[in-house]
């Protein structure tokens, strides 16, 4: 049961429609990946069988790591309790026999998330660059004919230092990503709400906030837990649906119990049983 509600809380949270979801799957994903690799290992024979068979489950959707999306890495990210440092303190874990796997998907999730961020620049950010300087008037108005030669001299080697001063601080200037991920860790808890920690710092980060907002809008799955894991709505549909809960639980527990034995009935070969006792029966009647 302990094993199994591991994946009963993966289930709610990919499933859920009222919240933000996307920025939890991955602890979701990176619990099952290591609890699978406790299974396999587990010295109870049940629990390793169990495991192996999971396993390959897990593999089919999730086990090619260079073609998983990456927002749900970028969710991380962009959470400010986790950041970048949670991938890289969690891969090293989930790859630990596979030590360059952890670093080339750093690296992809790294280069991707940049590159992303250059294309929100690109299409949100043109209005907040080049913006004309305000440009003031005392140049020419303190210049009169009593100033001394030397004084414009000064003047131009002061504008022209200010000018220094603002092509250095270009160069060096991080771009809001970068002072994103630099920044401390939050101290989150359960009452920490992910939107508006963004909705108050998107004056400090405009286009990041943009690129959020995309991110955390995107859902985990689009597929109700119901119809992927029940067979409730088989039982309970249009002509069934004033069945009790006491009927309705009888019918789908009954159903899940008869499923080996049809299973079985199936890989018999009914006709050659049927045909060989009949020939039995007609030997003795002879």
């Amino acid at each position: 049961m302990k094993f199994l509600k591991i994946f009963y809380d993966a289930t709610k949270v990919f499933s859920a429609s009222t919240h933000v979801t996307i920025h939890s799957a991955f602890h979701q994903l990176s619990t099952i990946h290591n609890e699978l690799k406790l299974s396999i290992l587990d010295s109870d024979p049940i629990m390793s069988a169990m495991g192996r068979g999971m396993k390959l489950k897990y593999d089919k959707y999730w086990g090619n790591i260079m073609n998983m999306n990456e927002l749900i890495y970028f969710g991380v990210i962009l959470d400010p309790c986790y950041k970048m440092r949670f991938l890289e303190f969690e891969f090293p874990d989930m790859y630990n026999n596979q030590p360059d796997v952890g670093k080339d998907l750093l690296f992809k999730v790294k280069e991707k998330l940049f590159k992303m961020f250059d294309w929100y620049v690109a299409a949100h950010g043109q209005q907040n660059r080049n913006r004309p300087s305000s440009s003031g008037s005392s140049g020419g108005a303190v210049v009169g004919s009593n100033v001394s030669a030397e004084q414009p001299t000064r003047m131009a080697r002061s504008v022209a230092f200010k000018s220094y001063l603002k092509e250095s601080c270009s160069i060096d200037q991080k771009s809001e990503l970068e002072k994103y991920l630099d920044e401390a860790n939050m101290d989150g808890d359960e009452k920490f709400d992910l939107l508006l920690w963004w909705k108050q710092n998107s004056p400090r980060f405009p286009v990041l906030s943009s690129m959020g907002r995309d991110i955390f809008a995107t859902p985990v799955s689009t597929v109700a837990s119901e119809s992927a894991f029940s067979t409730g709505g088989r039982v309970l549909d249009t002509f069934r649906s004033c069945l009790n809960p006491e009927m309705a639980e009888a019918l789908i527990c009954t159903q899940n119990w008869l499923m080996p034995s049809f299973s079985k009935v199936k890989e018999m070969n009914v006709q050659e049983e049927f045909e060989n006792s009949e020939k039995i029966v007609t030997g003795i009647i002879l």
